[in-house]
């Protein structure tokens, strides 16, 4: 469960994004993986 990543973006027009990171080693991960106005489960 510690490779669990959430990432929440809220939806902003200054793109102001709110991270939920379990785990810091896929914390680098998720910034690539992150889109604006997405929600994602790694």
């Amino acid at each position: 469960m510690s490779n669990i990543v959430i990432l929440v973006s809220l939806i902003n027009p200054k793109e102001e994004n709110l991270y939920l990171v379990v785990n810091k080693r896929t914390f680098m991960r998720a910034l690539f993986h992150l889109k604006c106005k997405n929600i994602l489960i790694l």
